[in-house]
């Protein structure tokens, strides 16, 4: 009995020590086990949203909450610049003192430009500002969204992308007005060269010697004056006229240092002249605009000018008259932010697009007949060729001097003799008058408008000014 007692207490004894040391194993496998898995998922964790979830940890296991991943699964996504497609590579270039900006609850603020703060396709063309030299810093670190103070701004200027049109009229007869069929392209894009209708044909605004253009910028407005002489692109400002050609280019010049731009400033060409009227005759332009109808897809002229036609004291820049045939009155009966009736002076429609392109004064172009004495001219022509047009010498309707490209002889109007489309001016210039000036005037009435060219010399006028144009040449 006693004996049996001893082999009993042996068995229990044995049975308590398995069971213990089974314990043991298997909390030491459970505890290695657990941390292992959540080890594994915090790395996943870690990766995809940048912390721990402390909460799926096993409890009193400090060691796992200080464990550090030694690998990064997924790549980090930084924000990139928008860039609209249709623009194939032709995207807007801004230099550093240049801000973008966007037109919001009726006033313009800082745009973001990780947004679609343009869109070429919705007629909404890429606007870009620049404001006195001291304030840039302060507006480039504002947010998004930020009204701009008006009387900060000192001039606006408009994105004309590169693009290729397909050639319509390479015979130069009158045709009838017509959409232009335009694509964007890049400079890498090989350039189309071949003059025949129905195929496309890169625009040669954008090709310099030596050198191929994404696009250019354009002021939006016509020049006005700072009280300090420096130049204004700014709407419902007196426009600067009654100066001679040469002190316009001299003017249009000085804008690369007024603005701090690492773009070169100048004159525009009758060939970039060309490339924006083309542009605000395709499918991104105004004809496209639904708001607008007939006669009305037209620009509306700018006829804002003195007390009477023979009276140019108050041209103004942005005005409209609220549609294509007024003639020239005393105030300026819409500015440009106006819906419709103001809007619709611009080359879209809406306040992202060009003004004062029909009518208001006429913008003198850098394309002229030489005839050495030049219309007077007072002063030394650029000695870069790729900054004035030259043209053949001959009579005013002689349009076979024009250039495919310039908006001269591809838009002959077949309805109206000596018309360009729209019975806009069509006079080209000659010997006597050397000079070409684009648009019309105040006082043009319905002969005023994008596609209309007059003949000049470069004397001082009241209703002449210039176009400046920013560009890499």
């Amino acid at each position: 009995m006693q004996k049996r007692n001893w082999y009993l207490i042996i068995v229990i004894i044995s049975i308590l020590c398995i069971m213990e040391f089974g314990g043991i194993y298997y909390f030491y496998h459970q505890k290695n086990n657990s941390l292992n898995t959540v080890t594994k998922y915090n790395v996943s964790k870690e990766n995809k949203e940048g912390e721990k979830k402390q909460e799926y940890l096993p409890e009193n296991i400090e060691e796992v909450t200080t464990f550090k991943p030694t690998i990064n699964i997924e790549p980090v996504i930084t924000n990139q610049v928008y860039q609209e497609s249709i623009l194939n590579g032709a995207y807007p270039e801004l230099d550093k003192n240049m801000i973008p900006v966007v037109y919001r609850d009726n006033e313009w603020q800082t745009a973001d430009i990780y947004e679609n703060w343009y869109s070429y396709a919705d007629l909404k063309w890429a606007n870009v500002v620049y404001v006195k030299p001291e304030l840039t810093s302060y507006y480039q670190k504002l947010p998004s969204h930020t009204p701009l103070n008006f009387t900060d701004i000192l001039a606006f200027f408009v994105w004309v992308p590169r693009y290729e049109y397909k050639l319509f009229n390479v015979n130069n007869k009158p045709i009838p007005a017509q959409m232009i069929e335009i694509n964007f392209v890049n400079k890498e894009t090989p350039k189309k060269t071949e003059l025949q209708n129905g195929l496309f044909y890169t625009h040669p605004a954008f090709s310099k010697t030596n050198q191929e253009l994404n696009g250019f910028w354009i002021a939006k407005f016509e020049p006005s004056l700072s009280e300090e002489g420096t130049v204004q692109i700014l709407p419902t400002k007196k426009t600067l006229v009654n100066i001679n050609t040469a002190q316009m280019w001299d003017y249009a010049q000085s804008c690369q240092k007024s603005y701090s731009s690492s773009y070169s400033s100048r004159m525009i060409t009758n060939m970039e002249w060309g490339a924006i009227a083309y542009l605000s005759y395709s499918k991104y332009s105004k004809l496209s605009n639904s708001d607008y109808k007939g006669k009305n897809k037209e620009i509306f002229v700018n006829n804002a000018m003195g007390k009477s036609l023979n009276e140019w004291t108050n041209v103004t820049t942005g005005c409209s008259s609220g549609g294509k045939s007024y003639l020239g009155q005393g105030k300026c009966p819409y500015n440009y932010d106006v819906t419709y009736y103001g809007t619709g002076a611009s080359s879209t429609g809406n306040i992202y697009g060009i003004y004062d392109l029909a009518g208001g004064s006429w913008d003198c172009v850098m394309a002229f007949v030489d005839n050495k004495k030049l219309g007077g001219y007072a002063g030394k022509l650029p000695s870069d060729t790729d900054y004035y047009d030259l043209y053949k010498a001959g009579n005013m309707y002689e349009y076979t001097r024009g250039k495919i490209g310039d908006a001269t002889k591809e838009v002959l109007d077949p309805n109206n003799q000596n018309s360009s489309w729209n019975n806009d001016h069509a006079f080209l210039a000659t010997k006597e008058f050397p000079w070409i000036k684009r648009g019309g005037t105040f006082r043009g009435g319905g002969t005023a408008g994008l596609f209309s060219y007059g003949i000049t010399d470069a004397l001082p006028r009241g209703d002449k000014t210039f176009r400046v144009i920013l560009s890499q040449k």
